[in-house]
This record gives structure tokens, sequence and C-alpha cells, in this order.
């Protein structure tokens, strides 16, 4: 079989890579980092000479695989930053690339000499609107260890809610480049409004180039590199996040044996006979919310989920009345498995958003991880052109005022839709109160609060 160009590259960036770990193995002289610079090896080679799709007409198409080919990624990635907004807004004229892949870098100190290895994942999507070459949009997040040549000091860090400002290209459209700020998590908490510079080189190699200034110059001024390596970027993020599936080019893989009976995550737990009461005044009046938690199950996909009823009244008409179907991995995801949903105006019913797991191409999400991180993002649910509700984490430290008390240590996460531009909510779950406690409408304000649970 022939050598193709990305082949011959990786090999040469193989043997590069090679020679500067074997330079770490001469200077520190130590059998822990000759066994840890071989493991960087082992996952080089398993990643590093993978094929890739190429995508004529797009300035980025080396590099970048069209998401609308499968549905996996959706649910390993969220378009978590602010600028998904404007994509969004005319989501049918837009083509969407993603690519993911490993970081692998030497961190250099000022004398040259290696200080940091580092090492973890990345994964980025470009939005472009027909026949144009230039993204309208840029997604990313990343997530990598730092660890001293010596074994020390090891430690993690998540770069997200990137949000891009310039598009340029170098050395004859070989290298293309979006600047922008994103927030970068360290030692104290996250730090927003970071500038970052992305380059990716040739469709193959990504450089992170984060600016020094709010970090306290710690990730050096030299950018930290990665490559293309779509499968294990994909399996280190769903077994992190998706203790109930196992991931496949067709989406998860839903095994019964890894579900428990009940969901007793304690932000989203879901205790049959439970009636949880909200309201909140919009323009149109005053909407009341009631949500039971009912005793009735479903089985899905050999599953079996619980059935709760969710209602909706403006004023005194019921407006909307959905049963979802819920059921809990044995890691402590709460998974969501689809919706019958009617919403009504007058005499008519609209059911567009119902779905279902296995029917139809429907996937599972997940609408409530077993642990919950700053930065984390996931599919909530997937029925293409139906259901795409997507869940980003904001907080895990915020406190809550509603009518039904004040609680502190709450999770805050975004919601928001691939589909409908209009939902765009912080959302406020609260262990003291065994769920959802608030609702908030980020552009208008609007607050649905908790007023009551029996």
């Amino acid at each position: 079989m022939p050598v193709t160009p990305l082949e011959d590259f990786g090999k040469t960036l193989l043997l590069l890579l090679y020679r500067l770990v074997s330079r770490v193995r001469k200077f520190l002289n130590g059998v822990y980092v000759a066994s840890n610079s071989m493991i960087l090896l082992s996952v080089l080679v398993y990643v590093g000479i993978s094929g890739t799709q190429q995508y004529a007409g797009a300035a980025y198409g080396g590099m970048l695989y069209d998401q609308g080919n499968s549905t996996a990624p959706s649910l390993v990635i969220g378009m978590s930053d602010n600028s998904m907004t404007t994509m969004a807004t005319n989501e049918t004229s837009m083509e969407h690339h993603m690519a993911i892949g490993n970081i692998a870098n030497i961190q250099l100190d000022s004398s040259r000499s290696p200080a940091w290895i580092q090492s973890g994942i990345w994964v980025m999507r470009a939005s472009f609107s027909q026949n144009s070459t230039e993204p309208e949009s840029v997604w990313l997040m990343s997530k990598f260890a730092m660890v001293k040549p010596d074994g020390t000091a090891r430690h993690m860090h998540k770069i997200y809610d990137f949000q891009p400002s310039e598009f340029t290209t170098e050395q004859n459209n070989t290298i293309h480049v979006v600047k922008g700020i994103a927030t970068v998590t360290m030692k104290d908490g996250p730090v927003s409004g970071v500038p970052l510079t992305i380059k990716v080189f040739n469709g193959s190699v990504i450089g992170l180039w984060i600016g020094p200034d709010k970090v306290d110059s710690h990730f050096g001024s030299d950018p930290i590199y990665g490559i293309l390596s779509e499968k294990l970027a994909m399996m280190m993020e769903m077994g992190s996040m998706q203790g109930g599936g196992q991931m496949t080019d067709q989406g998860p893989k839903i095994t019964p044996s890894n579900f428990v009976s009940g969901v007793t995550n304690p932000f989203y737990p879901l205790t049959p006979g439970t009636t949880y009461t909200y309201q909140s005044e919009t323009e149109d009046g005053t909407e009341k919310n009631i949500v039971i938690v009912t005793n009735e199950t479903r089985n899905i996909l050999g599953i079996t989920t619980i059935v709760v009823w969710d209602r909706v009244w403006q004023d005194e008409d019921l407006v909307e009345e959905t049963h979802d179907w819920y059921a809990q991995d044995k890691e402590g995801n709460v998974w969501y498995f689809g919706e019958d949903s009617k919403e009504y105006d007058g005499m008519d019913t609209n059911t567009d958003g119902s779905w279902e797991a296995g029917v139809d191409g429907a996937e599972p999400g997940i609408i409530m991880e077993a642990s919950p991180k700053v930065g984390d993002s996931y599919m909530q649910e997937y029925y293409k052109g139906h259901a795409e509700d997507m869940g980003d984490v904001v907080s895990l430290a915020e406190t809550v005022s509603v009518p039904f008390g004040t609680f502190t240590d709450c999770l805050q996460t975004r919601d928001w839709s691939k589909l409908e531009t209009s939902l765009n909510e912080y959302k406020y779950y609260c262990k003291d109160v065994g769920g959802l406690a608030l609702e908030v409408e980020i552009d208008s304000g609007v607050r649905v609060e908790l007023v009551d649970v029996k």
C-alpha cells in the first residue's frame, strides 16, 4: 500500500517526538519517567497515523469531518460558547465540520529545557456559510494534564467558552489562524477572557497559544501542540461522562445491565410521588408548572425508565403537557430517553417535540452527570431535526433564592438548542431541594422559580 502524505508527515512527527522524549529520559535518567515516555509514545503510535477525510472547498476541511455524517460526536461535545448563537440563527444554510484529537507537548523553560509534559484531548468545530472557505464560527474545548518530567506536580487544565474574534491564514493558506478569548481553569478557579490563538497546520497539527498575562505565564510563551485523532479523544471523553454506554460510530451503545432501578443522583433524584411546583411571570401572564414523578415506568431499549409528568398552565389554560422518560446508570449519570410532548393552542395540538430513543434514529442523552465539572458539555437529547438540546456546566457553587427557600452549593448549567435559538437559559440544581430550583432565561431574564415540593 503506498504511503500517503499524512502517513509520511505522521512518521516524521513521531520521529521528532521520539528524539525529544529520548532527550528527556537522558536528562532525568529515571526509570519512572522512562515508563511514562513509553506510554506517551504508545499513545502517539496509536493515534498518529489515522486517516482524515478531505472536504474540497473548505479551508479547514483537511482536518475536520462533517458532523452531519455521524451523530456520535454530538454526544461527546457541546457547542457551549456564545459564538454559537450567531451560527445557529440560520442552521439549515450552515455546514458544520469538526475534529477531535490529542495534546502531545513538551513545555520548555526559559533555558529551553523540558519543564512540563502536557497530554490530553481537544475538540473543535467550525461552521461555514455555503460556498465560504472562512468559518463564521469556531468552538473549541480542551482538557489536558501537566506533569513535571520527574513525575511530580501533576494537575489538570480545561479551556472552554472560546469566543473567536479574528480569522486569518498564513503561508499560502496552509496555516489557518483563529484568535479570540477563552476561559481557562487554574489553581484558584476558572479565569475568563484569556487571549487564545489557535493555529491549524496543514490540516494535521493544532497549536494553542495561551496569553500569559491573565494566567501568570503558567503555560510559557510557546504553543501547546496537538494532532488529529478522533477515535482516541472520543473514547477518553465518553469514558469519563457516559458510564451507561460504550461509544461506537453510530452513537452510544446502551447496555441494560449498566443501568440500575431508580434515579438517586443528588442533583436530580426522581422519587416516585414527589411533586414540584414552579411559577414565573411572563409578558403573557402568570405561568404555573407542575412536575410529578409518577409511579409509572416505560421500557425503552430494554431499560426500565421512570415516567415524569410535566404540565404548564398560562393563567388558567393548560398550554403544554409532557411525559418524560429517565433512567440512571451504575456510575450515577441520569439519561434522558425521550418524551411524549403535547403543546395546546386552542383546538390545535402540536406533538413535534416528541421522540423516543431507538425510534427513527433518535438517541438518548445525559440530563445530569454523575460528577459534574465546570466546562463539561453534553447532549441532552438527539432526534435529528426535532430535539437537539445541549447542556454546559457553568458552576458548582451557586447560591439560589426562590420562594421555596435559599440554597447554597447549587449546580448551574446552561441549556441551549441547536434547533431553537430561543432556548438559552441557566438552570440551577440544588441538593437540598432534590432537583431543579430555578430557571432563568438569559436573554429576557424571566425566572421560573420553585415555590413548593411535596
